[in-house]
This record gives structure tokens, sequence and C-alpha cells, in this order.
């Protein structure tokens, strides 16, 4: 019997790749692999994975998948609510309405629990309903505190 990948998905080898004869630990991480993580990590949002070798723990969350958050709900599920927290964080913040629409992507890096990165999509009532991206940092552990939620800077 074959038992389930591990979660999150982790992006697969390339076949031009060559294999390690031991795979990659956290433990062999060295200084110019965390300053490699803090650059492409960025803000956390935007991330591309596929330049590191350690991810210390970060990953993209798989939005259809249920190993992040408990069952029976998908991790897309949880993440719904979590905007919802976000939008009316952000109402207070700014007295902005906004409407929720959905969840793009997500990224989480473990801390004392799980800092999640989302964007999302929601429409800004204030603005002639215009649908616009958002970004939140979330703490999930043992409460639930959104720590920001801001429109995506334009690039």
């Amino acid at each position: 019997r074959r038992s389930e990948p591990p979660c999150p998905k982790r992006p697969k080898l390339k076949l031009e790749e060559p294999l390690r004869e031991k795979p990659y630990s956290e433990d062999d991480a060295t200084d110019e692999d965390l300053q490699l993580f803090d650059e492409v990590w960025g803000e956390g949002f935007d991330v591309d994975f596929t330049k590191l070798h350690h991810t210390f723990g970060a990953a993209a969350v798989d939005l259809d998948d249920s190993c992040l958050f408990s069952e029976p709900d998908t991790n897309r599920g949880w993440l719904d609510r979590l905007c919802g927290m976000a939008i009316a964080y952000y109402k207070e913040k700014t007295d902005t309405s906004l409407e929720y629409v959905k969840v793009l992507r997500a990224n989480f890096h473990p801390s004392a629990g799980i800092t999640l990165y989302i964007t999302f999509e929601a429409n800004d009532l204030s603005d002639g309903n215009q649908t616009k991206l958002y970004q939140a940092v979330v703490l999930y552990g043992c409460y639930i505190e959104v720590c920001s939620c801001r429109p995506k800077p334009s690039c």
C-alpha cells in the first residue's frame, strides 16, 4: 500500500537536474542558502520556489487539498474564511467596503504557528465595484490573527 504524497505538494525535480546521493536537508543549509531564501521569499506572496534548494519549511498552499487545515473542508474553504477576516480587518482600518470574490494563491511559512501570505480578489464597493487584488498576512495557530491586509502593489 502506497502512502499519500507529502503535503503541501512540492515542485518535482526536472530531469536535467542531477540527483544527489543524499536529499537536501535543512541542516545542510549555508548562509548563502538563507540569503537566497530571503531574496526569493521577499514579502512572501509571489515566490518562485523552483529557485530554492532550501525552503526552510515554506511552501505554496494547494488550494484544493485538505492537508493544511482540518477536514472535511479544503484548504480553499479555510482560506475563504481567513480572507473574510482580512476584509473585516481592512474595513476597520480604512473604512472601505470590500466584497470577497475568491482566493487566488497562498504561501505559508512555519513560525510559532503558520504564517499565511494570501492573495485574493475582492470587489471595491467604494470604487465602482471594481475587482481588485489584495494581499493579507494571517497568523494561524492556537489563535487566528490578521496581521495586514492591503491592495496588491502594482508592478
